[in-house]
């Protein structure tokens, strides 16, 4: 099959090392489609995962995206790679935001696997911002993103476009409220450092989400409306 001219950023935690048979599904339906995939070069989580399953499927049309001179994970002889001249005034993870916006931008559409929170090397609850912020990027270029997320422990997901996407990714975070937890998540948000174990462990949840997509979008729309910005927008259709 020729290589599509469109192309998928796939992108998700790097705490996150198993795919659901849910995102499998859609990666097949890319597969079969031939829609390039673009890829970051984690060798942990969801990039490490996405690249084993290609490899193992034999799939050429795949770019892989590093910000390192020789990438971190095994690149097959049909891929391409992109390097991604980082800034050095950035830190380390400024570079692979920088990376990864690159990705947004040369990406037709997203693929995003949200894993909402996890308790952090710190004991406090930490937000999965990398995937968030791709979503919001994507979005904000009017581009659709397949956003894939875990709710009452099982995969979920929604098919988000533009400004009503925006609304409608807002809407399912505030639907964390209304989740039945497990003994096991209330457990670990309630030992979780900074946080009042009088209220409600899904409310905890969900205040600590929407306050990070918050930031992140008001953030995104700062530099969306920078006229410093290097990054130009692009609309899918």
């Amino acid at each position: 099959m020729a290589e599509s001219t469109r192309s998928v950023f796939i992108s998700g935690s790097r705490t996150q090392n198993q795919l659901s048979q849910e995102v499998l599904d859609s990666i097949d339906a890319i597969i079969d489609q031939g829609i390039k995939v673009n890829l970051g070069d984690s060798n942990k989580g969801v990039d490490k995962e996405v690249a084993d399953l290609l490899r193992l499927e034999n799939y050429q049309s795949v770019e892989i995206f590093t910000i390192n001179q020789k990438p971190r994970i095994a690149i097959e002889k049909d891929w391409k790679v992109r390097y991604v001249h980082p800034d050095d005034n950035l830190n380390g993870q400024e570079q692979q935001m920088m990376k990864d916006r690159q990705m947004a931008n040369d990406s037709h559409w997203g693929l995003a696997i949200f894993d909402p929170i996890k308790k952090n090397r710190f004991g406090a609850l930490q937000v999965s911002s990398g995937t968030l912020r791709n979503t919001i990027q994507m979005l904000l270029q009017g581009k659709s993103v397949k956003f894939f997320y875990v709710f009452e422990d099982a995969t979920r997901y929604h098919n988000l476009k533009g400004e009503e996407g925006l609304k409608q990714l807002e809407a399912l975070i505030d639907s964390y409220q209304e989740e039945k937890l497990t003994g096991e998540e209330k457990d670990l948000i309630l030992s979780s450092r900074g946080v009042n174990k009088d209220d409600y462990p899904a409310t905890i949840k969900r205040d600590k989400i929407f306050s990070k997509f918050t930031d992140l979008l008001q953030s995104e729309l700062q530099l969306t409306d920078s006229e410093d910005s290097d990054f130009q927008q692009t609309t899918l259709f």
